[in-house]
């Protein structure tokens, strides 16, 4: 016999997650694609310069590039929440969802190894793209730091209320994996209100830089994504005891 590892039920379940999305060649690409991305805009961020790839989409405008420094952080999460695997596992379970209710574990703790999967996807590369960029942009190490730490709680976020969608929009008498990874109604609920919250999130963080010190503006959007984060987190856990 070969050696066996030892899990807690909670990794035992996000290693589960991990296996069905290298499993499924729809699911790793439409549940990878945005960490793909956002790797890549790094490593090009890195290769051509900030201020290059700035001028470039400003067509030279005269500003000063540091105030686009507080917004690094929402520019990566733009790639990163794009899609949160958390929305479509639910619904993934399909026919198979009482296996998962006959087990003799609590049904929050299926939903932390969902939620525990995606922190584990996404903060290694959010974390690689903030990197890249504030090297790039010559973001002081103090503001990295921070700027590191939002990445991390809006991950969190990401991965919660990409849970409390998929719970709440769950859908198990799917024929087909497509009909949930992308016309799934808790995929859908889930990234449109996001992406254009982002979107407004990036202009508001890029005038705020003008007038605010950037460390201090980095640690109020850090309390604020980082209690919209623990909300959706209990709102999770209070739906997925009612499943």
């Amino acid at each position: 016999m070969n050696g066996q590892k030892k899990h807690s039920v909670i990794n035992a379940i996000a290693y589960k997650e991990f296996k069905r999305l290298t499993g499924s060649t729809t699911y790793m690409t439409n549940g990878a694609i945005g960490v793909i991305l956002a790797a890549l805009f790094g490593i090009v961020t890195l290769i051509l310069g900030f201020d290059k790839i700035v001028d470039t989409v400003t067509r030279n405008a005269p500003f000063d590039h540091a105030i686009l420094q507080p917004a690094i952080p929402f520019i990566i999460y733009f790639f990163i929440g794009m899609m949160a695997t958390t929305a479509c596992s639910p619904s993934l379970e399909g026919k198979n969802y009482w296996i998962l209710q006959s087990l003799p574990i609590e049904k929050t703790s299926i939903y932390k190894g969902k939620m525990l999967f995606n922190m584990y996807l996404t903060v290694p590369f959010m974390i690689f793209g903030i990197l890249c960029m504030g090297i790039s942009a010559k973001v002081p190490v103090s503001e990295l730091i921070m700027d590191l730490i939002l990445g991390v709680v809006l991950c969190a976020f990401s991965t919660a209320w990409g849970c409390v969608c998929g719970i709440r929009h769950m859908r198990l008498d799917w024929e087909n994996e497509i009909e949930v990874i992308k016309q799934g109604a808790a995929v859908s609920i889930y990234l449109l209100p996001n992406m254009f919250a982002v979107m407004g999130l990036v202009v508001l963080m890029v005038f705020l830089g003008m007038k605010m010190n950037h460390i201090l503006l980095s640690g109020i959007m850090i309390l604020i994504v980082a209690a919209l984060a623990a909300v959706s987190y209990l709102r999770a856990l209070s739906l997925a005891g009612r499943t």
